[in-house]
């Protein structure tokens, strides 16, 4: 004779891989110019951000708490691959539109170069200067240091010496 049972099986990970799977899992951004990074430890959202970035990522990450309550009967999996896919989409869309933006000139004056401080006058000449060294590698990046103005105002005053 057989002996059926019946049984209770509950889906569990155990705490060992749940902590190797979550110190794999995390993420570095920027919030405000601030360079933070994001995990999973405990089942919990924790952030090295400041406590103004926790609120509003916490705020962020409740709304999206909130869609999956609404999600209804979609699985959550297909739905966070959704929204992975989604958002992903979204943001490689603006970072194309961000390399396309293009300024129009609305109010164009001649700039008094003459009677400009020379500290200004310097830092419109490098300023000149790389965008021109720019223009001829085919980018329109280009850096300015402190030093590169200071080079810049050296030169003009020992000119200004002779």
């Amino acid at each position: 004779m057989t002996n059926f049972m019946s049984a209770t099986i509950e889906e569990k990970v155990p705490a060992d891989k749940m902590k190797e799977i979550e110190r794999r899992h995390s993420f570095s951004f920027t919030y405000q110019n601030q360079k933070c990074t994001c995990g999973i430890e405990g089942g919990i959202l924790v952030t090295d951000a400041s406590e103004e970035a926790r609120s509003d990522l916490g705020a962020l990450v409740g709304g999206f708490e909130e869609l999956e309550k609404r999600a209804g009967a979609m699985p959550e999996m297909e739905m966070l691959e959704f929204l992975y896919k989604f958002f992903k989409m979204k943001y490689r869309f603006l970072r194309e539109v961000k390399k396309c933006v293009v300024f129009e000139v609305i109010d164009e004056k001649p700039l008094d170069l003459e009677n400009m401080p020379l500290k200004d006058r310097c830092l419109y000449e490098v300023l000149e200067e790389q965008s021109e060294r720019a223009r001829k590698n085919g980018t329109d990046t280009f850096t300015i240091t402190k030093e590169m103005l200071d080079e810049k105002i050296k030169t003009r005053n020992a000119a200004q010496k002779q």
